[in-house]
């Protein structure tokens, strides 16, 4: 759906996606692999995953607190993200 939602959106060059509650950052891996100039992924979920090569692709924080300015994104992902208490 993400890629159908981009093919729609043509006035930018690259389309900002955050992940909130990303995981293993899967759907990062995924945008990535099939279209790397096209997207700018932000992963970020509670704690880093274990697995080294998806480290480097996961922002851990609390989703109360995610550094990214207002406004920044196109596209949002939820995901278990909202399960927090202090949101």
């Amino acid at each position: 759906k993400i890629r159908d939602k981009s093919q729609k959106m043509t006035s930018k060059e690259t389309i900002v996606v955050a992940d909130f509650g990303c995981g293993e950052a899967q759907l990062a891996q995924e945008l990535l692999a099939t279209s790397e100039d096209r997207f700018k992924v932000h992963s970020f979920d509670l704690v880093a995953p274990k697995d080294e090569g998806t480290r480097h692709l996961v922002t851990p924080c609390d989703m109360a607190n995610v550094p990214l300015a207002a406004e920044s994104v196109d596209i949002g992902v939820f995901c278990l993200a909202l399960m927090g208490t202090n949101l």
